[in-house]
Formats: structure tokens, C-alpha cells, sequence
């Protein structure tokens, strides 16, 4: 995932690769994680335990991704 790069895109072109390289979904959990910025690791890791499946952990990460860029908005500002 690129620092810019919306959550929601970088899904779409993650699950799309994984499709393609046949990639077990019981895989796709830390596969996904393993594959975010730093900027969304950090607050997950202390979460990762619970997040014991991919559609919540996605669904966590793309709720992050909204909350961390409309905080970044608001800083620019």
C-alpha cells in the first residue's frame, strides 16, 4: 500500500492479485496486514488479535484510513 493510496483502492487491487495468484483466503488476514503502511499497522497491532478474520480486519482498516485522512485534512487546515 502506497502512503497516499486510499484503503478502499488498495483492496480492490488486493483482493484482485490474490484471485489471480490463487492465494487461500485463510492466507489473506496477515497477508493484508503485512501489506499496510505504518500509518495503519500501529493502531491495529494492539487490535490484530481480536481482527481474527480478514472481513474485519478490512473493515477496520478501511474505517482508519477514513478517520486518519479526515484528521489529516482537518491538521492542513
Amino acid at each position: 500500500m502506497r502512503t497516499r493510496q486510499a484503503f478502499i483502492e488498495f483492496q480492490t487491487i488486493f483482493l484482485y492479485l490474490a484471485s489471480e495468484a490463487q492465494i487461500p483466503s485463510t492466507s489473506l488476514r496477515l497477508d493484508l496486514y503485512d501489506k499496510l503502511t505504518t500509518q495503519l499497522q500501529t493502531p491495529i497491532v494492539a487490535m490484530l488479535e481480536d481482527l481474527d478474520t480478514y472481513d474485519k480486519l478490512a473493515t477496520r482498516c478501511l474505517s482508519l484510513d477514513i478517520e486518519l485522512k479526515r484528521i489529516s485534512t482537518r491538521v492542513e487546515r
